[in-house]
């Protein structure tokens, strides 16, 4: 809409918010948060008045732009023209309630609002900067975009001296903050940058430009890694990677310790953070590694970024390779994929008189001054994994150890939506008793049921010829051939539901024809014809992924059932508690269902578990 027509609701603060809720619901099929219409009510009338004010009552508002490959919405973009070129104008404003503003603590990204009783704030004119650079990496059709495009932060109902915390971090590219006091500077800057004229032209060539697909971590070559930014961090990512390394400069200096958990879901950034933070933590000439607890996603990461070519390999590791290391001979330790901790590094490679007691988290916590842990509790997928928040807390607290917890929920896997990713925690009753719920098409993602695995298939092959990134995986219930010394294509099927066969991902090391060990299964073009289970693509991201489900899950009257008899899975044992194997194996189905970046295709083996899919699930092949 308008600024003019903005306005004119002006006097009517909750006749506007309902009119936005209703929009809201219509565009994103879902209701806004109490706090989104009560910003709405109190923040976008703020704006109309200077907007009316400046003489832009025609520039157009668009109100929660999606931030394009992420579930981050930007309070309003203003479109126009430029009043000196003419050209596109653009200015992202962030809007803030904020009364007063206090330093958080240490970091000096962080800041405290007492009103809201939190610490973990990103700086206005940070987080709106981000935004800039989100759409700039995300639109590449954006002509010239440090002419094109500006930030704003607005703290409409701050004066000076209440923010002044902020005054010392405001100089940002894209970014200029403004404070309740300074309503005159923000009007001649919005002049500055828009005409007195009709923005609809603008907000559509906006709204059109075609989003550049999500950067794939497997696309990324190391020596780009270690020359410059890859990933545009949000909000509460980048709040992570600045406070890590806040808390390594400061461990540095006191040769203390401090012990970090990053938490979050799938697709939330816990590698992009992770990786950033190597290669920042390298530039400023800090000791610092990069360690995984999956050979599979080691070794893909590995050989597919190149890493020993751009002299990363030696800082890219396994959990257990710091049984023998010396204490505190890292500044940090990034443990990416912390979920799958083992409780200890002893195995079949460890002579005997060579075991130890010690924990895998006892040893990771020795190594680093500031040991990082990135981690998912719902993606402990064997029994033997230990990597949970509350056991890397006690022991922490055990040791006397200072310790953070940050907490990412941005989405940026499955289309940015945190919607499907709430669909796929309550089917699989993660989230206590909240019932399954039907899947509305909610931003865009692509939920599809397969009626039959040869559907699934062919669907999946189609994408992967189409020039997409795509596979199938499955629920382990098939059992997984053995290789041969002397094995030749093809490999022997294992997964087969009636008449239709398919092999697991190869057992090999080495390539047997174009056929690819599991290590390169994600990103070998062979690796279209095998099937893959959660082992081989936890850690990884496909355009497409097809879904499998065994009949270790299934629904029966509309409650869910797990069958450990079902699953050939050799780490679930009769010894292994039955609560245990119902966690694990619903979190590995988590791990498959949310792996696709556009889309995902599940069948069902269980009729009726089928049945009761096509009532969650509208949308067919």
């Amino acid at each position: 809409m308008s600024a003019g027509r903005l306005a004119e609701y002006s006097p009517l603060e909750d006749r506007l918010a309902e009119l936005l809720k209703e929009r809201y619901i219509y565009e994103v099929r879902r209701s806004p948060s109490p706090g989104e219409v009560r910003s709405w009510r109190n923040s976008l009338p703020k704006l109309a008045e200077v907007l009316m004010d400046a003489g832009l009552e025609q520039v157009e508002v668009l109100i929660e732009y999606p931030v394009p490959g992420s579930s981050k919405r930007i309070d309003v973009v203003l479109a126009g023209s430029h009043p000196a070129t003419g050209d596109d104008s653009y200015v992202l404003v962030e809007l803030k309630q904020w009364s007063e503003v206090a330093p958080g603590p240490g970091d000096e990204q962080h800041f405290r609002v007492p009103r809201l009783g939190s610490e973990g704030h990103l700086h206005p004119a940070l987080q709106v900067r981000q935004y800039c650079k989100s759409l700039v990496h995300n639109l590449p059709g954006l002509r010239d975009p440090e002419r094109t495009l500006a930030g704003v932060a607005f703290l409409h109902n701050a004066n000076e001296q209440a923010i002044q915390p902020l005054r010392a971090h405001q100089n940002e590219p894209f970014a200029t903050l403004f404070s309740g006091q300074e309503r005159r500077e923000l009007e001649k800057f919005l002049r500055g940058r828009l005409a007195p004229a009709g923005g609809g032209a603008s907000a559509d060539r906006l709204r059109s430009l075609r989003v550049q697909p999500a950067r794939k971590l497997l696309s990324i070559r190391a020596e780009q890694l270690r020359r410059r930014s890859q990933f545009v961090l949000l909000d509460e990512q980048y709040l992570a990677y600045h406070t890590v390394l806040h808390m390594v400069r400061q461990a540095h200096r006191s040769d203390d310790k401090q012990v970090v958990i990053i938490k979050g879901g799938p697709g939330t950034g816990k590698t992009a953070v992770a990786l950033e933070l190597l290669r920042e933590l390298d530039r400023q000439g800090y000791a610092s590694e990069y360690s995984v607890g999956a050979k599979a996603f080691r070794d893909i990461l590995e050989r597919a970024i190149g890493a020993k070519k751009a002299g990363l390999g030696d800082q890219i590791t396994y959990f257990r390779d710091y049984r023998d290391r010396d204490r505190n001979s890292l500044d940090a330790l990034l443990c990416d994929e912390a979920h799958r901790l083992r409780p200890h590094s002893n195995d079949f490679r460890t002579r005997k008189e060579l075991w130890t007691q010690r924990s895998q988290i006892q040893e990771l916590v020795d190594t680093a001054r500031v040991p990082v842990f990135l981690l998912d509790d719902h993606q402990v997928v064997r029994p033997d994994e230990v990597g949970t928040i509350d056991m890397i807390r006690e022991y922490a607290q055990s040791r006397g150890r200072a310790m953070r917890e940050l907490h990412l929920d941005t989405q940026f896997r499955c289309g940015g939506s945190d919607h499907y990713d709430e669909w796929v925690r309550r089917f699989l009753q993660l989230d206590g008793n909240d019932p399954p719920m039907q899947w509305d098409g909610a931003d865009g993602y692509q939920v599809l049921l397969a009626d039959t695995p040869d559907e699934l298939e062919m669907f999946i092959q189609n994408k992967h010829h189409e020039g997409y990134t795509a596979r199938i995986c499955a629920g382990f219930c098939w059992e997984w051939n053995k290789p041969t010394p002397t094995q030749t294509p093809p490999l022997p099927n294992d997964v087969t539901i009636g008449s239709w066969a398919r092999p697991w991902n190869s057992k090999h090391t080495g390539f047997i024809g174009r056929i690819p060990p599991s290590t390169r299964w994600a990103v070998e073009p062979g690796g279209i014809d095998q099937i893959g289970c959660v082992y081989t693509v936890q850690g990884l991201e496909f355009d497409w992924i097809g879904v499998i489900i065994g009949p270790d899950l299934t629904y029966r009257n509309g409650t869910l059932h797990i069958d450990r008899t079902a699953s050939k899975d050799g780490k679930i044992k009769k010894k292994v508690p039955q609560e245990t194997v119902h966690e694990v194996i619903r979190n590995a189905y988590k791990v498959l269902l949310t792996r696709g970046m556009h889309g995902v295709v599940i069948y069902a083996v269980d009729p009726e578990t089928q049945e009761y899919l096509s009532d969650l699930v509208p949308g067919r092949l």
